[in-house]
Protein backbone atom coordinates (compact mmCIF):
# COMPACT_ATOMS: atom_id res chain seq x y z
CA UNK A 1 0.00 0.00 0.00
CA UNK A 2 2.83 2.39 0.86
CA UNK A 3 4.37 1.84 -2.58
CA UNK A 4 1.15 2.76 -4.40
CA UNK A 5 0.56 5.76 -2.15
CA UNK A 6 4.13 6.95 -2.72
CA UNK A 7 3.66 6.75 -6.51
CA UNK A 8 0.52 8.88 -6.38
CA UNK A 9 1.90 11.50 -3.99
CA UNK A 10 5.25 11.59 -5.76
CA UNK A 11 3.58 12.15 -9.13
CA UNK A 12 1.51 15.04 -7.77
CA UNK A 13 4.58 16.64 -6.18
CA UNK A 14 6.52 16.32 -9.46
CA UNK A 15 3.61 17.92 -11.30
CA UNK A 16 3.42 20.81 -8.86
CA UNK A 17 7.15 21.47 -8.95
CA UNK A 18 7.39 21.11 -12.72
CA UNK A 19 4.36 23.25 -13.52
CA UNK A 20 6.26 26.58 -13.84
CA UNK A 21 8.76 24.96 -16.22
CA UNK A 22 6.12 23.13 -18.23
CA UNK A 23 4.09 26.15 -19.26
CA UNK A 24 2.78 25.37 -22.73
CA UNK A 25 3.82 28.77 -24.14
CA UNK A 26 7.44 28.70 -22.97
CA UNK A 27 7.82 24.92 -23.11
CA UNK A 28 5.53 23.40 -25.79
CA UNK A 29 6.29 19.73 -25.09
CA UNK A 30 3.11 19.23 -23.06
CA UNK A 31 1.07 20.81 -25.85
CA UNK A 32 2.71 18.55 -28.45
CA UNK A 33 2.23 15.48 -26.25
CA UNK A 34 -1.45 16.31 -25.81
CA UNK A 35 -1.88 16.75 -29.55
CA UNK A 36 -0.14 13.42 -30.20
CA UNK A 37 -2.49 11.64 -27.79
CA UNK A 38 -5.44 13.02 -29.77
CA UNK A 39 -4.35 11.28 -32.98
CA UNK A 40 -5.48 7.76 -34.01
CA UNK A 41 -2.06 6.24 -33.34
CA UNK A 42 -2.34 5.96 -29.53
CA UNK A 43 -5.60 4.01 -29.97
CA UNK A 44 -3.86 1.39 -32.11
CA UNK A 45 -0.81 1.29 -29.86
CA UNK A 46 -2.94 0.79 -26.75
CA UNK A 47 -5.02 -1.92 -28.42
CA UNK A 48 -1.93 -3.83 -29.56
CA UNK A 49 -0.14 -3.33 -26.23
CA UNK A 50 -3.17 -4.65 -24.34
CA UNK A 51 -3.37 -7.74 -26.54
CA UNK A 52 0.36 -8.40 -26.19
CA UNK A 53 0.23 -8.10 -22.40
CA UNK A 54 -2.74 -10.48 -22.16
CA UNK A 55 -1.11 -13.04 -24.47
CA UNK A 56 2.08 -12.74 -22.40
CA UNK A 57 0.05 -13.53 -19.29
CA UNK A 58 -1.53 -16.54 -21.00
CA UNK A 59 1.96 -17.80 -21.68
CA UNK A 60 1.27 -20.20 -24.56
CA UNK A 61 0.57 -19.98 -28.29
CA UNK A 62 -2.06 -22.69 -27.79
CA UNK A 63 -3.37 -22.12 -24.24
CA UNK A 64 -5.18 -24.96 -22.51
CA UNK A 65 -8.74 -24.46 -21.34
CA UNK A 66 -8.43 -24.76 -17.58
CA UNK A 67 -11.94 -23.99 -16.28
CA UNK A 68 -15.01 -26.05 -17.23
CA UNK A 69 -16.63 -23.11 -19.02
CA UNK A 70 -13.59 -22.62 -21.23
CA UNK A 71 -13.57 -26.25 -22.36
CA UNK A 72 -17.25 -25.93 -23.29
CA UNK A 73 -16.61 -22.77 -25.33
CA UNK A 74 -13.73 -24.44 -27.16
CA UNK A 75 -15.92 -27.45 -27.95
CA UNK A 76 -18.51 -25.03 -29.28
CA UNK A 77 -16.01 -23.16 -31.46
CA UNK A 78 -14.56 -26.38 -32.87
CA UNK A 79 -18.07 -27.59 -33.63
CA UNK A 80 -18.91 -24.36 -35.47
CA UNK A 81 -15.59 -24.59 -37.32
CA UNK A 82 -16.89 -27.83 -38.85
CA UNK A 83 -19.97 -26.03 -40.14
CA UNK A 84 -22.55 -27.29 -37.67
CA UNK A 85 -24.24 -26.31 -34.41
CA UNK A 86 -24.11 -29.74 -32.76
CA UNK A 87 -22.45 -33.14 -33.06
CA UNK A 88 -23.91 -36.65 -32.91
CA UNK A 89 -24.36 -37.91 -29.37
CA UNK A 90 -21.47 -40.05 -28.15
CA UNK A 91 -21.87 -43.81 -27.73
CA UNK A 92 -22.79 -44.54 -24.10
CA UNK A 93 -23.05 -40.85 -23.14
CA UNK A 94 -22.57 -41.58 -19.43
CA UNK A 95 -18.85 -42.08 -20.10
CA UNK A 96 -18.54 -38.68 -21.82
CA UNK A 97 -20.30 -36.46 -19.25
CA UNK A 98 -18.67 -33.02 -19.27
CA UNK A 99 -19.43 -29.85 -17.34
CA UNK A 100 -21.53 -27.35 -19.35
CA UNK A 101 -21.88 -29.81 -22.24
CA UNK A 102 -24.96 -31.69 -23.45
CA UNK A 103 -24.27 -35.33 -24.31
CA UNK A 104 -27.81 -36.34 -25.30
CA UNK A 105 -29.63 -36.07 -27.70
CA UNK A 106 -26.63 -34.32 -29.25
CA UNK A 107 -23.08 -33.50 -28.20
CA UNK A 108 -22.74 -29.73 -27.87
CA UNK A 109 -21.98 -26.82 -25.56
CA UNK A 110 -24.87 -25.54 -23.45
CA UNK A 111 -23.89 -21.92 -24.13
CA UNK A 112 -25.43 -19.51 -26.67
CA UNK A 113 -23.41 -19.24 -29.90
CA UNK A 114 -21.93 -15.72 -29.62
CA UNK A 115 -18.58 -16.66 -28.10
CA UNK A 116 -17.93 -19.80 -30.09
CA UNK A 117 -18.59 -18.08 -33.41
CA UNK A 118 -15.93 -15.45 -32.71
CA UNK A 119 -13.37 -18.09 -31.73
CA UNK A 120 -13.87 -19.98 -35.02
CA UNK A 121 -11.32 -18.00 -37.12
CA UNK A 122 -8.67 -18.74 -34.50
CA UNK A 123 -9.57 -22.44 -34.65
CA UNK A 124 -9.17 -22.40 -38.42
CA UNK A 125 -5.76 -20.73 -38.04
CA UNK A 126 -4.70 -23.14 -35.30
CA UNK A 127 -4.63 -20.35 -32.68
CA UNK A 128 -7.95 -20.59 -30.79
CA UNK A 129 -6.87 -17.93 -28.26
CA UNK A 130 -6.67 -15.33 -31.02
CA UNK A 131 -10.22 -14.00 -30.56
CA UNK A 132 -10.12 -13.63 -26.75
CA UNK A 133 -6.78 -11.81 -26.95
CA UNK A 134 -7.95 -9.48 -29.71
CA UNK A 135 -11.21 -8.79 -27.88
CA UNK A 136 -9.36 -7.66 -24.77
CA UNK A 137 -7.23 -5.49 -27.04
CA UNK A 138 -10.42 -3.97 -28.46
CA UNK A 139 -11.63 -3.33 -24.91
CA UNK A 140 -8.42 -1.48 -24.07
CA UNK A 141 -8.53 0.60 -27.25
CA UNK A 142 -12.17 1.61 -26.84
CA UNK A 143 -11.76 2.37 -23.15
CA UNK A 144 -9.10 4.86 -24.21
CA UNK A 145 -11.29 6.21 -27.03
CA UNK A 146 -14.31 6.69 -24.80
CA UNK A 147 -12.37 8.27 -21.94
CA UNK A 148 -10.61 10.61 -24.35
CA UNK A 149 -13.94 11.61 -25.82
CA UNK A 150 -15.81 12.36 -22.59
CA UNK A 151 -12.80 13.76 -20.71
CA UNK A 152 -9.35 14.24 -22.30
CA UNK A 153 -6.44 12.19 -23.61
CA UNK A 154 -4.54 12.26 -20.30
CA UNK A 155 -7.54 10.95 -18.38
CA UNK A 156 -7.90 8.26 -21.04
CA UNK A 157 -4.28 7.20 -20.63
CA UNK A 158 -4.68 6.90 -16.86
CA UNK A 159 -7.97 4.99 -17.21
CA UNK A 160 -6.29 2.46 -19.49
CA UNK A 161 -3.26 1.89 -17.25
CA UNK A 162 -5.45 1.60 -14.14
CA UNK A 163 -7.69 -0.95 -15.87
CA UNK A 164 -4.88 -2.98 -17.44
CA UNK A 165 -2.79 -3.15 -14.27
CA UNK A 166 -5.58 -4.75 -12.24
CA UNK A 167 -4.61 -8.42 -11.75
CA UNK A 168 -8.19 -9.55 -12.32
CA UNK A 169 -8.27 -7.80 -15.71
CA UNK A 170 -5.25 -9.79 -16.83
CA UNK A 171 -6.55 -13.03 -15.35
CA UNK A 172 -10.02 -12.76 -16.92
CA UNK A 173 -8.53 -11.66 -20.24
CA UNK A 174 -6.34 -14.75 -20.45
CA UNK A 175 -9.30 -17.14 -20.55
CA UNK A 176 -11.82 -18.35 -23.13
CA UNK A 177 -14.61 -16.49 -21.34
CA UNK A 178 -17.78 -15.09 -22.93
CA UNK A 179 -17.36 -11.96 -20.80
CA UNK A 180 -14.40 -10.94 -22.97
CA UNK A 181 -16.89 -10.75 -25.84
CA UNK A 182 -19.57 -8.81 -23.95
CA UNK A 183 -17.03 -6.40 -22.43
CA UNK A 184 -15.61 -5.46 -25.85
CA UNK A 185 -19.06 -5.05 -27.41
CA UNK A 186 -20.24 -3.09 -24.36
CA UNK A 187 -17.51 -0.48 -24.94
CA UNK A 188 -17.77 -0.44 -28.73
CA UNK A 189 -21.52 0.02 -28.45
CA UNK A 190 -21.13 3.04 -26.19
CA UNK A 191 -18.76 4.65 -28.69
CA UNK A 192 -21.28 4.03 -31.48
CA UNK A 193 -24.02 5.53 -29.30
CA UNK A 194 -21.98 8.72 -28.85
CA UNK A 195 -21.34 8.91 -32.59
CA UNK A 196 -25.03 8.52 -33.37
CA UNK A 197 -26.06 11.05 -30.73
CA UNK A 198 -23.77 13.66 -32.28
CA UNK A 199 -24.31 12.95 -35.98
CA UNK A 200 -27.72 11.19 -36.19
CA UNK A 201 -26.26 8.95 -38.91
CA UNK A 202 -28.08 5.65 -39.00
CA UNK A 203 -24.98 3.58 -39.67
CA UNK A 204 -23.87 4.16 -36.09
CA UNK A 205 -27.24 3.02 -34.80
CA UNK A 206 -27.03 -0.08 -36.99
CA UNK A 207 -23.64 -0.87 -35.47
CA UNK A 208 -25.05 -0.34 -31.99
CA UNK A 209 -27.96 -2.69 -32.72
CA UNK A 210 -25.51 -5.32 -33.98
CA UNK A 211 -23.48 -5.00 -30.75
CA UNK A 212 -26.57 -5.43 -28.59
CA UNK A 213 -27.73 -8.37 -30.71
CA UNK A 214 -24.36 -10.09 -30.42
CA UNK A 215 -24.24 -9.55 -26.66
CA UNK A 216 -27.72 -11.11 -26.57
CA UNK A 217 -26.50 -14.28 -28.32
CA UNK A 218 -23.58 -14.37 -25.90
CA UNK A 219 -24.97 -13.34 -22.50
CA UNK A 220 -28.72 -12.65 -22.51
CA UNK A 221 -29.03 -11.11 -19.04
CA UNK A 222 -26.04 -8.84 -19.68
CA UNK A 223 -27.59 -7.72 -22.98
CA UNK A 224 -30.83 -6.77 -21.22
CA UNK A 225 -29.08 -4.59 -18.65
CA UNK A 226 -27.07 -2.95 -21.43
CA UNK A 227 -30.03 -2.32 -23.72
CA UNK A 228 -32.26 -0.62 -21.13
CA UNK A 229 -30.15 2.54 -20.56
CA UNK A 230 -29.21 2.64 -24.25
CA UNK A 231 -32.90 2.63 -25.17
CA UNK A 232 -33.48 5.41 -22.64
CA UNK A 233 -31.03 7.53 -24.62
CA UNK A 234 -32.04 6.50 -28.14
CA UNK A 235 -35.85 6.53 -28.02
CA UNK A 236 -36.37 10.12 -26.77
CA UNK A 237 -33.92 11.44 -29.38
CA UNK A 238 -35.62 9.48 -32.15
CA UNK A 239 -38.94 10.95 -31.04
CA UNK A 240 -37.61 14.52 -30.94
CA UNK A 241 -36.01 14.16 -34.37
CA UNK A 242 -39.04 12.25 -35.71
CA UNK A 243 -36.53 9.92 -37.31
CA UNK A 244 -38.70 6.83 -37.04
CA UNK A 245 -36.77 5.09 -39.78
CA UNK A 246 -33.82 4.89 -37.42
CA UNK A 247 -35.73 2.28 -35.45
CA UNK A 248 -35.19 -0.03 -38.40
CA UNK A 249 -31.84 -0.78 -36.76
CA UNK A 250 -33.82 -2.97 -34.37
CA UNK A 251 -34.34 -5.35 -37.29
CA UNK A 252 -30.61 -5.94 -37.49
CA UNK A 253 -30.47 -6.83 -33.80
CA UNK A 254 -33.40 -9.22 -34.28
CA UNK A 255 -31.67 -10.78 -37.28
CA UNK A 256 -28.64 -11.54 -35.12
CA UNK A 257 -30.95 -12.99 -32.47
CA UNK A 258 -32.32 -15.56 -34.94
CA UNK A 259 -29.14 -17.53 -34.33
CA UNK A 260 -30.61 -18.51 -30.94
CA UNK A 261 -33.62 -20.53 -32.20
CA UNK A 262 -31.49 -22.03 -34.97
CA UNK A 263 -28.95 -23.18 -32.40
CA UNK A 264 -31.69 -24.43 -30.07
CA UNK A 265 -33.28 -26.49 -32.85
CA UNK A 266 -29.98 -28.10 -33.82
CA UNK A 267 -28.96 -28.95 -30.25
CA UNK A 268 -32.17 -29.75 -28.37
CA UNK A 269 -34.49 -30.59 -31.27
CA UNK A 270 -36.85 -27.73 -30.37
CA UNK A 271 -36.24 -24.06 -31.25
CA UNK A 272 -37.96 -23.03 -28.00
CA UNK A 273 -35.71 -25.08 -25.71
CA UNK A 274 -32.47 -23.43 -24.64
CA UNK A 275 -29.49 -25.79 -24.25
CA UNK A 276 -28.67 -23.94 -21.00
CA UNK A 277 -32.07 -24.90 -19.54
CA UNK A 278 -31.89 -28.48 -20.77
CA UNK A 279 -28.43 -28.88 -19.24
CA UNK A 280 -29.81 -27.51 -15.97
CA UNK A 281 -32.59 -30.10 -15.93
CA UNK A 282 -30.05 -32.82 -16.69
CA UNK A 283 -27.50 -31.93 -14.02
CA UNK A 284 -28.26 -28.84 -11.86
CA UNK A 285 -32.01 -28.15 -11.52
CA UNK A 286 -31.37 -25.49 -8.88
CA UNK A 287 -29.15 -23.48 -11.26
CA UNK A 288 -31.77 -21.10 -12.69
CA UNK A 289 -33.00 -17.52 -12.57
CA UNK A 290 -35.27 -16.77 -9.63
CA UNK A 291 -35.45 -17.43 -5.93
CA UNK A 292 -35.80 -20.51 -3.80
CA UNK A 293 -34.10 -23.88 -4.02
CA UNK A 294 -35.38 -26.37 -6.60
CA UNK A 295 -35.04 -29.83 -5.04
CA UNK A 296 -36.00 -31.63 -8.27
CA UNK A 297 -33.47 -34.43 -8.84
CA UNK A 298 -31.37 -34.19 -12.01
CA UNK A 299 -32.49 -36.24 -14.98
CA UNK A 300 -29.05 -37.78 -15.44
CA UNK A 301 -26.91 -39.58 -12.88
CA UNK A 302 -24.13 -37.31 -11.61
CA UNK A 303 -20.48 -38.27 -11.78
CA UNK A 304 -18.48 -37.99 -8.52
CA UNK A 305 -16.90 -34.66 -9.48
CA UNK A 306 -20.29 -33.26 -10.43
CA UNK A 307 -21.63 -34.35 -7.07
CA UNK A 308 -18.74 -32.51 -5.40
CA UNK A 309 -19.59 -29.43 -7.44
CA UNK A 310 -23.19 -29.69 -6.26
CA UNK A 311 -22.07 -29.67 -2.64
CA UNK A 312 -20.03 -26.52 -3.26
CA UNK A 313 -22.70 -24.41 -4.98
CA UNK A 314 -25.87 -25.63 -3.24
CA UNK A 315 -25.40 -23.34 -0.17
CA UNK A 316 -25.52 -20.22 -2.40
CA UNK A 317 -28.66 -21.53 -4.11
CA UNK A 318 -30.38 -22.30 -0.79
CA UNK A 319 -29.62 -18.81 0.55
CA UNK A 320 -30.84 -17.09 -2.60
CA UNK A 321 -34.13 -15.77 -1.22
CA UNK A 322 -35.55 -12.21 -1.32
CA UNK A 323 -34.80 -11.32 2.34
CA UNK A 324 -31.11 -12.02 1.68
CA UNK A 325 -30.84 -9.80 -1.43
CA UNK A 326 -29.37 -6.72 0.31
CA UNK A 327 -26.65 -8.85 1.89
CA UNK A 328 -26.03 -10.72 -1.38
CA UNK A 329 -25.75 -7.42 -3.28
CA UNK A 330 -23.31 -6.03 -0.70
CA UNK A 331 -21.10 -9.14 -0.78
CA UNK A 332 -20.99 -9.29 -4.55
CA UNK A 333 -20.32 -5.56 -4.76
CA UNK A 334 -17.45 -5.86 -2.30
CA UNK A 335 -15.85 -8.65 -4.32
CA UNK A 336 -16.40 -6.70 -7.55
CA UNK A 337 -14.70 -3.64 -6.05
CA UNK A 338 -11.87 -5.85 -4.78
CA UNK A 339 -11.10 -6.81 -8.38
CA UNK A 340 -10.16 -3.18 -9.03
CA UNK A 341 -9.11 -1.95 -5.57
CA UNK A 342 -7.74 -5.05 -3.86
CA UNK A 343 -4.46 -4.96 -1.93
CA UNK A 344 -2.34 -1.84 -2.27
CA UNK A 345 -4.65 -0.58 -5.02
CA UNK A 346 -7.08 0.46 -2.29
CA UNK A 347 -5.39 3.89 -2.42
CA UNK A 348 -7.16 4.37 -5.76
CA UNK A 349 -10.63 4.04 -4.26
CA UNK A 350 -10.93 7.63 -2.93
CA UNK A 351 -10.14 8.93 -6.42
CA UNK A 352 -12.94 6.77 -7.83
CA UNK A 353 -15.32 8.42 -5.35
CA UNK A 354 -14.12 11.85 -6.51
CA UNK A 355 -14.60 10.76 -10.12
CA UNK A 356 -18.14 9.66 -9.31
CA UNK A 357 -18.91 12.98 -7.64
CA UNK A 358 -17.67 14.80 -10.75
CA UNK A 359 -19.51 12.51 -13.18
CA UNK A 360 -21.44 14.03 -16.06
CA UNK A 361 -24.32 12.54 -18.10
CA UNK A 362 -22.16 10.17 -20.15
CA UNK A 363 -20.50 8.73 -17.05
CA UNK A 364 -23.84 8.54 -15.26
CA UNK A 365 -25.06 6.24 -18.06
CA UNK A 366 -22.05 3.97 -17.49
CA UNK A 367 -22.61 3.90 -13.73
CA UNK A 368 -26.32 3.16 -14.18
CA UNK A 369 -25.45 0.30 -16.56
CA UNK A 370 -23.01 -1.04 -13.98
CA UNK A 371 -25.64 -0.99 -11.23
CA UNK A 372 -28.26 -2.52 -13.51
CA UNK A 373 -25.87 -5.37 -14.34
CA UNK A 374 -25.34 -6.12 -10.68
CA UNK A 375 -29.05 -5.76 -9.97
CA UNK A 376 -30.09 -8.10 -12.78
CA UNK A 377 -27.73 -10.84 -11.59
CA UNK A 378 -29.48 -10.76 -8.23
CA UNK A 379 -31.92 -13.05 -10.03
CA UNK A 380 -29.18 -15.65 -10.36
CA UNK A 381 -27.61 -17.59 -7.48
CA UNK A 382 -23.83 -17.75 -7.46
CA UNK A 383 -20.98 -17.50 -4.99
CA UNK A 384 -20.09 -13.88 -4.25
CA UNK A 385 -16.44 -14.31 -5.22
CA UNK A 386 -17.35 -15.43 -8.77
CA UNK A 387 -17.01 -11.90 -10.15
CA UNK A 388 -16.50 -12.85 -13.80
CA UNK A 389 -20.16 -11.90 -14.37
CA UNK A 390 -19.25 -8.27 -13.66
CA UNK A 391 -16.22 -7.85 -15.92
CA UNK A 392 -18.04 -5.08 -17.80
CA UNK A 393 -17.98 -2.90 -14.66
CA UNK A 394 -14.19 -2.70 -14.48
CA UNK A 395 -13.56 -0.16 -17.30
CA UNK A 396 -16.09 2.19 -15.67
CA UNK A 397 -14.34 1.91 -12.32
CA UNK A 398 -10.98 2.57 -13.98
CA UNK A 399 -12.36 5.68 -15.66
CA UNK A 400 -13.77 6.98 -12.38
CA UNK A 401 -10.30 6.59 -10.83
CA UNK A 402 -8.70 8.44 -13.74
CA UNK A 403 -11.26 11.22 -13.62
CA UNK A 404 -10.70 11.71 -9.89
CA UNK A 405 -6.92 11.61 -10.22
CA UNK A 406 -6.96 14.16 -13.00
CA UNK A 407 -9.23 16.46 -11.02
CA UNK A 408 -6.86 16.38 -8.05
CA UNK A 409 -3.84 16.92 -10.32
CA UNK A 410 -5.47 19.99 -11.88
CA UNK A 411 -6.46 21.42 -8.51
CA UNK A 412 -3.11 20.96 -6.74
CA UNK A 413 -0.83 22.14 -9.56
CA UNK A 414 -0.70 25.95 -10.00
CA UNK A 415 -2.07 27.32 -13.26
CA UNK A 416 -3.95 30.58 -12.80
CA UNK A 417 -7.67 29.78 -12.95
CA UNK A 418 -8.69 26.73 -10.92
CA UNK A 419 -11.79 25.03 -12.35
CA UNK A 420 -14.32 23.16 -10.28
CA UNK A 421 -13.74 19.44 -9.85
CA UNK A 422 -16.73 18.74 -12.10
CA UNK A 423 -15.15 20.75 -14.95
CA UNK A 424 -11.51 19.72 -14.41
CA UNK A 425 -11.61 17.20 -17.27
CA UNK A 426 -12.02 20.09 -19.73
CA UNK A 427 -8.74 21.65 -18.60
CA UNK A 428 -5.29 20.36 -19.59
CA UNK A 429 -2.74 22.10 -17.41
CA UNK A 430 0.99 21.51 -17.85
CA UNK A 431 1.39 20.57 -14.19
CA UNK A 432 -1.42 18.02 -14.30
CA UNK A 433 -0.04 16.52 -17.52
CA UNK A 434 3.42 16.18 -15.98
CA UNK A 435 1.89 14.63 -12.86
CA UNK A 436 -0.05 12.07 -14.90
CA UNK A 437 2.95 11.27 -17.11
CA UNK A 438 5.08 10.80 -14.00
CA UNK A 439 2.51 8.52 -12.41
CA UNK A 440 2.33 6.35 -15.53
CA UNK A 441 6.13 6.07 -15.75
CA UNK A 442 6.33 5.20 -12.06
CA UNK A 443 3.55 2.62 -12.52
CA UNK A 444 5.19 0.74 -15.39
CA UNK A 445 7.43 -1.39 -13.09
CA UNK A 446 4.30 -2.34 -11.14
CA UNK A 447 2.54 -3.34 -14.38
CA UNK A 448 5.55 -5.49 -15.29
CA UNK A 449 5.49 -7.13 -11.85
CA UNK A 450 1.76 -7.87 -12.07
CA UNK A 451 2.11 -9.23 -15.60
CA UNK A 452 4.99 -11.52 -14.59
CA UNK A 453 3.11 -12.74 -11.53
CA UNK A 454 -0.10 -13.45 -13.46
CA UNK A 455 1.90 -15.25 -16.16
CA UNK A 456 3.27 -17.61 -13.48
CA UNK A 457 -0.25 -18.12 -12.11
CA UNK A 458 -1.69 -18.97 -15.53
CA UNK A 459 1.20 -21.29 -16.38
CA UNK A 460 0.66 -23.11 -13.09
CA UNK A 461 -3.10 -23.30 -13.72
CA UNK A 462 -2.51 -24.86 -17.13
CA UNK A 463 0.19 -27.29 -16.03
CA UNK A 464 -2.25 -29.79 -14.47
CA UNK A 465 -4.29 -30.39 -17.61
CA UNK A 466 -1.52 -29.59 -20.08
CA UNK A 467 0.79 -32.31 -18.77
CA UNK A 468 -2.03 -34.86 -18.95
CA UNK A 469 -3.02 -33.94 -22.52
CA UNK A 470 0.62 -34.12 -23.60
CA UNK A 471 0.89 -37.64 -22.17
CA UNK A 472 -2.25 -38.69 -24.03
CA UNK A 473 -0.94 -37.16 -27.27
CA UNK A 474 2.26 -39.19 -26.86
CA UNK A 475 0.44 -42.55 -26.80
CA UNK A 476 1.77 -44.70 -29.65
CA UNK A 477 -1.60 -45.94 -30.91
CA UNK A 478 -3.47 -43.84 -33.50
CA UNK A 479 -6.81 -44.49 -31.75
CA UNK A 480 -7.31 -44.93 -28.03
CA UNK A 481 -9.71 -44.67 -25.08
CA UNK A 482 -8.41 -43.19 -21.85
CA UNK A 483 -10.49 -44.08 -18.79
CA UNK A 484 -9.86 -41.38 -16.20
CA UNK A 485 -9.95 -42.35 -12.53
CA UNK A 486 -10.05 -39.14 -10.49
CA UNK A 487 -8.30 -38.93 -7.12
CA UNK A 488 -10.43 -38.30 -3.99
CA UNK A 489 -8.90 -34.80 -3.77
CA UNK A 490 -9.50 -34.01 -7.44
CA UNK A 491 -9.92 -30.21 -7.99
CA UNK A 492 -13.54 -29.86 -9.02
CA UNK A 493 -13.00 -26.73 -11.12
CA UNK A 494 -10.51 -28.61 -13.29
CA UNK A 495 -11.58 -31.39 -15.63
CA UNK A 496 -9.67 -33.83 -17.80
CA UNK A 497 -12.80 -34.86 -19.70
CA UNK A 498 -12.59 -32.64 -22.78
CA UNK A 499 -13.20 -34.35 -26.12
CA UNK A 500 -13.03 -33.32 -29.74
CA UNK A 501 -16.41 -32.56 -31.37
CA UNK A 502 -15.98 -35.32 -33.96
CA UNK A 503 -15.61 -38.38 -31.78
CA UNK A 504 -15.49 -40.73 -34.76
CA UNK A 505 -12.20 -39.27 -35.99
CA UNK A 506 -10.76 -38.21 -32.62
CA UNK A 507 -7.38 -39.73 -31.82
CA UNK A 508 -8.31 -40.30 -28.18
CA UNK A 509 -11.54 -40.51 -26.22
CA UNK A 510 -11.23 -39.07 -22.73
CA UNK A 511 -13.90 -40.72 -20.58
CA UNK A 512 -14.80 -41.52 -16.99
CA UNK A 513 -13.51 -44.70 -15.42
CA UNK A 514 -16.65 -46.64 -14.49
CA UNK A 515 -14.99 -49.77 -13.19
CA UNK A 516 -16.25 -53.05 -14.64
CA UNK A 517 -18.68 -51.10 -16.82
CA UNK A 518 -15.70 -49.94 -18.93
CA UNK A 519 -15.91 -53.21 -20.85
CA UNK A 520 -19.10 -52.01 -22.59
CA UNK A 521 -17.31 -49.06 -24.18
CA UNK A 522 -14.29 -51.20 -25.07
CA UNK A 523 -16.57 -53.62 -26.93
CA UNK A 524 -18.25 -50.76 -28.80
CA UNK A 525 -14.89 -49.47 -30.08
CA UNK A 526 -12.72 -52.51 -30.83
CA UNK A 527 -10.39 -50.39 -33.00
CA UNK A 528 -9.37 -48.27 -29.99
CA UNK A 529 -6.72 -49.30 -27.50
CA UNK A 530 -7.92 -48.70 -23.92
CA UNK A 531 -5.84 -47.07 -21.19
CA UNK A 532 -6.58 -46.05 -17.63
CA UNK A 533 -5.24 -42.88 -16.04
CA UNK A 534 -5.02 -43.04 -12.25
CA UNK A 535 -4.83 -39.44 -11.04
CA UNK A 536 -3.80 -40.36 -7.49
CA UNK A 537 -0.91 -42.54 -8.67
CA UNK A 538 -0.11 -40.38 -11.71
CA UNK A 539 0.00 -43.45 -13.97
CA UNK A 540 -1.26 -43.92 -17.52
CA UNK A 541 -1.33 -47.67 -18.25
CA UNK A 542 -2.97 -50.10 -20.62
CA UNK A 543 -6.40 -51.09 -19.40
CA UNK A 544 -6.00 -54.67 -17.94
CA UNK A 545 -9.14 -56.26 -19.44
CA UNK A 546 -7.66 -55.58 -22.86
CA UNK A 547 -5.16 -58.42 -22.47
CA UNK A 548 -7.92 -61.00 -22.14
CA UNK A 549 -10.25 -59.69 -24.86
CA UNK A 550 -7.80 -59.35 -27.71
Amino acid sequence: MLEAFAILIGALIVGRLAAPFADSERHPRVRRATAALETPWPVWIIGVATAVVVWTVWGHVHPTATVHDEASYLLQARTFARGRFANPAPPLPEFFEQFHVIVSPTFASKYPPGTGLLIVPGVWLGVPALAPVLLVGVSGAFLFLLARRVANAWVALVAWIVWLSAPRTLDNGAHYYSENVSQALWLVGWWLLLEWRETARRRWLLGLAACIGWIAITRQLTALTYAIPVAAVVLPRVARRRDWGALGAVALGILVLTLIPLSNRAITGDWRKMPWSEYGRDYVPFDHLGFGFDSTPPRRALTPDMQAFWRLVIPAARQHVPPMLPMIFARRGLWMLTDMFGGQRVVLFPFAILGLVAAGPAISLAVISMLLLMGAYLLYPHNANWTIYYVETQPTLAFLVARGLWGVAVLVTPHGHRPRLRDAHRTVTPGAAVAVASMILLTLPYVHTVTTFMRRVRRFDQSYQRSFFERVAALPEPRSIVFIRYAPAHPIYRSLIANEPDLASARAWLVYDRGDDNARLVRLAPDRVPYVYDEAAGTLLRYPPMTSTR
